[in-house]
């Protein structure tokens, strides 16, 4: 009798750890499939926006046949970063939209809500997503942890309707949540303490000076040190010659 429970509690845990093994494929393929599908549709729309299939100049006339909330692209040379950027009424559609509006949770990089759309803010806001273990959409961003990767990439490029302009990139950092990332600032001392504080978190150090005029660009993605973990990436833009 007691042989026979023994045998029944081994076939009972086998068959428990069999069906979650089983369970753990599945997700797997299915985000396999999911983060597969959102990268071969951008970059379908890279090899419609540009001639030759690099982001060196954008064809936003025919981006606007695939989304007309488009407002940028975005790119950081010798990463993954290489994305459209679009502009929603919220914060939240694009979090689980494809930039032709399929549903997926890779979502799109998009620019905040109450941003204008053409970079005129004081402060530009954009975001993106960073799911565990890709390397897809902003998960790069994580990778300014080190002074290395800063000097390997410390620009990035931006490309517009009106002009392209370079992101200047000057600190970066790991953050809360709740952290609050302003778009214009009440005054001169409120917009230097956003910028000396980011500079002072900063993984690494930047040899980049910030006259009063700039316009500054915020990049926010997810991190997995901390429970609702942010890292942000600071940076100003100035017109690409």
């Amino acid at each position: 009798m007691k042989e026979s429970k023994v045998r029944a509690l081994f076939w009972s845990a086998y068959l428990i750890l069999l069906i979650i093994i089983v369970i753990s494929v599945v997700r797997f393929c299915q985000d396999y499939r999911t983060f597969h599908e959102a990268q071969s549709i951008y970059k379908t729309v890279t090899r419609i926006a540009t001639q030759d299939g690099t982001t060196t100049a954008i064809d936003f006339s025919m981006l606007d046949n695939v989304n007309e909330n488009i407002v940028a692209w975005i790119a950081s040379a010798g990463t993954p970063i290489d994305y459209p950027v679009v502009q929603e009424e919220d914060n939240v559609y694009y979090l689980q939209h494809l930039i032709d509006d399929t549903p997926n949770p890779a979502g799109s990089i998009f620019m905040d809500a109450q941003n204008a759309g053409d970079f005129t803010d004081a402060n530009t806001l954009i975001y993106g997503h960073h799911i565990e273990n890709e390397t897809s959409m902003f998960a790069e961003l994580t990778q300014y942890k080190t002074q290395n990767y800063y000097n390997a990439h410390p620009t990035m490029q931006l490309y517009t309707l009106q002009k392209n302009m370079t992101i200047e990139i000057f600190a970066a950092h790991l953050a809360p949540a709740d952290t609050i990332l302003p778009i214009r600032f009440a005054n001169a001392a409120e917009r230097q303490q956003y910028i000396d504080d980011a500079i002072a978190k900063s993984a690494f150090q930047a040899d980049c000076n910030i006259a009063p005029q700039d316009k500054l660009i915020t990049l926010a993605t997810c991190a997995y040190d901390f429970k609702n973990a942010r890292y942000i990436v600071y940076g100003k833009l100035t017109t690409a010659s």
